[in-house]
């Protein structure tokens, strides 16, 4: 059990770390506003922190399982901390509407989902993502070098 959850906090860490690189390239607030758009995000990274610094305190108490040391066991987060870094590393190429598609198509695919319900949920939920946060929050997410250079 302690291995497994060390993998998954190093997994969570990783990811926290793509979020806060993400979060500092944000533009600086251009309006009149107490918080800028790098604020949601960063006090977001700042609980998971906590709650993983809990949860690693919490583990040191558990005693060690072999059966999780199984190979499968670890595949998953493995696989999902894989995913996420890729996620953040296209975000720049290919923007997110296709980086946010891929890793969604790619996650719900992993967990067995049939492809038109994974084509489906991944084209839905990338919408809405994206009209959340150029519309309705106005906060401008990465087309990409790709999109940049076919405009």
């Amino acid at each position: 059990m302690k291995q497994f959850n060390i993998v998954f906090s190093f997994c969570v860490a990783v990811l926290l770390a793509g979020i806060t690189y993400l979060t500092v390239l944000f533009p600086e607030n251009v309006h009149a506003e107490r918080f800028g758009p790098a604020f949601y995000p960063l006090t977001l990274v700042c609980v998971i922190v906590v709650l993983l610094v809990l949860f690693l305190l919490e583990n040191r108490r558990q005693t060690c399982d072999a059966r999780l040391f199984e190979s499968a066991r670890l595949r998953r987060p493995l696989a999902m901390g894989a995913a996420f870094v890729a996620l953040i590393l296209l975000l720049e190429p290919i923007g997110f509407p296709l980086s946010g598609f891929a890793f969604l198509l790619a996650t719900t695919r992993f967990f067995g989902t049939p492809w038109r319900t994974s084509l489906a949920v991944a084209a839905i939920v990338t919408g809405l993502i994206y009209l959340m946060f150029k519309i309705v929050l106005q906060v401008p997410i990465p087309l990409g070098a790709l999109w940049e250079t076919l405009s």
